[in-house]
């Protein structure tokens, strides 16, 4: 859980640094290997920090611990899948093809995807550690 804990704060910089990007005209407006570097980043980054989040020492141990939560850790397991197919399409192309333009709504609809599945995620942990902490039954 420390591993991810830790992934959080530099791929929330990220994600902030494209959304800014995408909300103030766009990838095209933006220089293009900064914007390629920038979006290959993220992709990496959410494909690492996904495999944490998946691992059994994480959603495993959570739902293990609350068999509760298996429909919802399913969803957000689902959730990895579709935001990775997201950035895949956005980079297939690959860099010397790549052009900014018309990945907007894709990477536009990726980031609020993420900031909604975060939420959703970090609403389960507080339920879950308020829970561990006393919360249930006190």
């Amino acid at each position: 859980a420390t591993a991810v804990a830790a992934d959080h704060a530099h791929l929330r910089t990220v994600w902030k640094r494209l959304r800014e990007i995408v909300q103030s005209g766009g990838l095209a407006f933006h220089p293009r290997a900064d914007a390629w570097r920038l979006v290959s980043e993220f992709a990496s980054e959410l494909k690492e920090h996904f495999a944490a989040e998946e691992a059994d020492g994480y959603f495993g141990a959570l739902v293990e611990e609350r068999p509760e939560l298996h429909t919802l850790v399913a969803r957000l397991r689902r959730e990895h899948g579709e935001m990775l197919e997201i950035i895949a399409a956005v980079l297939a192309p690959g860099e010397s093809a790549w052009m900014a333009a018309g990945f907007d709504s894709e990477m536009l609809e990726l980031l609020e995807l993420f900031q909604s599945h975060e939420r959703a995620e970090a609403r389960m942990l507080q339920e879950f550690f308020g829970r561990d902490e006393g919360g249930e039954g006190s």
